[in-house]
């Protein structure tokens, strides 16, 4: 008769040899809205495991860009290195990252434009809108001896305080920090939690560089694929600090209207939201971007005109006309047409919807807001010539005609494109509206302190 198996002493062993592979288990909590969502658009109430894994990649491919690359062209040198430590589709990870964290409650901070843009319709529907996750418990085990302990752990927490998980993260949801140190290291741990973010960036660089044995500095604008951002200097790919002494929802706010091109118009050219914006270009802050437009038509309808011609049936797509008839404050009736104006890749004489994960990590952070510029432009020079602006001219409140243009943005860039009055208006600022790309990256790089600042009062 076989010998009975203790099952107390069995999970005892079991337990013992799952703590020996636990390099760290840190509490942490959260401190702006999780917006994380499953296929079908829900916010979940879980943070992914996968998720952390994918965002601590793509930063970990960043930093190795910067100190170790010596081919810039693709992710591939970056990648091949990375997958040494977190596996790929042809080999295991060294590391197995757990989550647990408290139920979800509902968030405060609902208003923001970015929510506005995509849950359009579903805003009264909670299971669409983000939450707040009190407390979120991450477990680090690693398969197998190895010398990148450090490196995991540091990495993990910069990327959860700073570049955040789940959605609309690059506009400050999904951030956590530490509830203390005692499972982490502490030289990065500490200085997140006393608020010195580049001295964070900077520790851990150190820390990398010296576990890689790498000693590069490779610089953004000979590169083809995004490269972390430095912890000191003024340069345009260094870390910027604003001060923004107002709540989460104050900050996540400002962060969002400062990308938009209404406060480029108001804060950097000093024109009306209404006034042409072509050349204005916030390609660079990232893609799709598109602006919902209604003119104000006579009763009879309108005139679309669209240059160049060959468009004119595709254009005709984004604008409709409502013929229910309606009267302004001054009494005038109108029929109110609806366009989506904004930027497109031309496809032979099709637009397309075209994406682009934006270059800039802005992050709220105690009393302040970060800009973390992940620059790169060799990839960016190869796109640009392939995109175009659907803009709207008028000057008329109530217009039979309607002037749409379609333009390659090299020609806003070099400022060929523009009409008169545009040009008028884009004199106001000549860093921002005219110039080759590197330098342009440079000036909006520069000019998104302004904006936050515009809103940060």
């Amino acid at each position: 008769m076989s010998e009975k198996i203790n099952l107390i002493n069995l999970e005892k062993e079991v337990n013992k040899l799952v703590e020996q592979r636990l390099v760290a288990r840190i509490r942490f909590r959260g401190i702006t809205p999780w917006w994380g969502g499953d296929y079908e658009g829900k916010t979940s109430g879980h943070v992914d495991e996968d998720e952390i894994i994918g965002r601590l990649r793509w930063f970990l491919r960043t930093v190795y860009n910067r100190f170790c690359a010596t081919n810039l062209n693709s992710y591939a040198e970056a990648e091949k290195f990375v997958s040494q430590y977190l596996g790929s589709t042809n080999s295991k990870s060294l590391y197995t990252i757990k989550t647990s964290n408290t139920q979800p409650t509902k968030s405060n901070c609902t208003d923001l434009p970015r929510i506005r843009l995509f849950a359009q319709g579903e805003r009264n529907k909670p299971n669409s809108m983000p939450v707040n996750i009190r407390e979120l418990i991450v477990e680090i085990y690693r398969n197998k001896k190895t010398e990148f302990d450090e490196i995991i752990i540091d990495s993990l927490i910069i990327t959860l305080a700073f570049l955040g998980v789940g959605k609309g993260v690059n506009r400050g949801f999904g951030r956590f920090i530490p509830d203390n140190c005692a499972e982490a290291t502490e030289s990065v741990c500490d200085k997140v939690l006393n608020g010195d973010v580049k001295g964070a960036f900077k520790e851990f660089y150190t820390t990398f560089k010296r576990v890689t044995n790498c000693n590069r500095n490779n610089v953004w604008y000979e590169s083809a694929v995004p490269v972390a951002p430095l912890p000191e200097g003024d340069s345009s790919d260094a870390i910027k600090v604003i001060s923004c002494n107002t709540n989460v929802c104050g900050q996540l706010e400002a962060i969002q209207k400062a990308v938009m091109k209404s406060t480029f118009k108001t804060c950097a050219f000093n024109t009306k939201i209404t006034d042409e914006g072509g050349y204005i270009h916030t390609f660079i802050l990232g893609l799709p971007r598109h602006s919902k437009v209604t003119f104000k038509t006579n009763v009879k309808g309108y005139n679309l005109n669209v240059d160049p011609q060959n468009l004119d049936n595709i254009i005709r797509k984004y604008f409709q006309l409502n013929n229910n008839i309606k009267t302004d404050k001054e009494g005038n009736k109108y029929k109110p047409l609806n366009g989506i104006t904004g930027y497109y890749g031309l496809r032979g004489v099709e637009l397309a919807e075209i994406r682009r994960q934006s270059m800039y990590i802005i992050s709220p952070f105690k009393d302040k807001i970060l800009i973390l510029p992940f620059l790169s432009l060799l990839d960016h020079e190869m796109e640009v010539s392939d995109i175009v602006h659907i803009g709207v001219h008028t000057n008329y409140k109530i217009a039979d005609r309607i002037k749409v243009l379609v333009r390659p943005v090299t020609s806003l860039m070099n400022e060929s494109g523009l009409s008169a009055h545009e040009r008028q208006l884009a004199s106001r600022n000549k860093n921002l509206s005219a110039g080759g790309l590197k330098q342009l990256i440079e000036n909006y790089t520069n000019a998104l302190q302004i904006m936050i600042r515009c809103w940060c009062r």
